[in-house]
């Protein structure tokens, strides 16, 4: 008899979740219900704090858990769904505990641990009706650690295996905003490529030029020696091959003055293109950082934030495109002889 007795009180914390919320308990239920979170933790631990055979205990410590996760007392929250959870392995509502653990662990940006935590409970509770929600968090978890490739892969997860969840459209959002993203990382190694061959090709023209200089100041020495060193006899012949120097030397200068205001000019245009693209990825900046807290928050309006990205990243391809032409101009115009 005294072993059936003391079966029966441990069973007490197993069986607790199944007992129906009544006084103390629903009140404390009802406040949280109504946004009063003070009201419904003073509750909560009238519970808590009364004799260890109550069977609401169990149901008290996780609804105190989930007051502090929603007053965002993070530290708290997850102090008690650990205690619930090590003390009541077999509640009915151990599954939500578990998911409650990755919030926290999310809110709190620790992320390796909060996609730990998601995967663990998926693994446990695949057909939960948590689970939707659990993939986009998990997703949000490898977005914050900078995996976007793999949260991607969990948004659309979201989108195609779970069509009527709330997380639906903040799990499209997020998914476009990555491939995006990815764009303009793209974009971003194309203009440093860019930017390095004009440097080279800018050399390429500086030495040239350096050479040509050296030809001119060669043939002015030559011509320079040549009309004082000729005698009258030959002075017929000595004119001629003069006149046909001075001929090359004018050309030469010529071609030299157009290059180089060419050159002035493609620099000059060069410098407004890197002014505007400087000034798309300060905007595109923008719009990612207020994208983002828009999703922190709410996820608002995903679709004129998307379109504001693609618009940003548009005239960013544009000025981009309009740098290469003239990039190839010059190297064109650089491998002439």
């Amino acid at each position: 008899m005294l072993a059936l007795a003391l079966a029966a009180v441990l069973a007490v914390p197993l069986v607790a979740q199944s007992v129906r919320p009544s006084g103390a308990l629903a009140e404390g239920i009802e406040h949280f219900q109504a946004g009063r979170y003070d009201q419904a933790l003073v509750s909560f631990r009238g519970i808590v704090l009364s004799q260890s055979d109550d069977p609401q205990k169990p149901a008290a410590y996780f609804w105190l858990a989930k007051t502090h996760l929603a007053a965002g007392r993070l530290d708290d929250a997850a102090r008690n769904l650990e205690y619930y959870l090590a003390n009541w392995p077999k509640a009915g509502d151990r599954a939500e505990a578990v998911y409650l653990q990755g919030r926290v662990l999310l809110q709190q940006e620790e992320f390796e641990g909060a996609v730990r935590v998601f995967q663990a409970f998926l693994a446990e509770y695949p057909a939960s009706t948590f689970a939707a929600n659990a993939w986009f968090w998990s997703a949000e978890s490898l977005y914050g650690l900078g995996r976007l490739e793999e949260a991607s892969v969990l948004y659309q997860k979201v989108i195609r295996e779970y069509p009527t969840s709330a997380k639906v459209e903040a799990a499209q959002y997020k998914a476009s905003l990555i491939g995006l993203t990815q764009r303009e990382q793209e974009l971003s190694r194309l203009l440093k490529w860019s930017h390095e061959e004009f440097l080279r090709t800018i050399e390429e023209y500086q030495r040239r030029q350096e050479s040509s200089d050296q030809a001119i100041e060669a043939l002015q020495k030559r011509l320079a020696g040549g009309s004082a060193g000729t005698t009258v006899a030959a002075g017929t012949t000595a004119s001629a091959s003069m006149a046909a120097s001075e001929k090359a030397f004018a050309d030469l200068q010529k071609e030299l003055e157009k290059k180089t205001a060419e050159a002035a000019a493609l620099a000059r245009r060069i410098e407004e293109l890197e002014g505007q693209l400087a000034a798309a990825n300060e905007a595109l900046a923008a719009a990612e950082a207020a994208a983002a807290e828009s999703m922190t928050t709410a996820a608002a309006a995903p679709a004129a934030g998307t379109a504001e990205i693609e618009r940003l990243l548009a005239a960013k391809a544009e000025a981009l495109a309009l740098k290469e032409m003239l990039l190839g101009w010059l190297e064109q115009e650089g491998a002439q002889p």
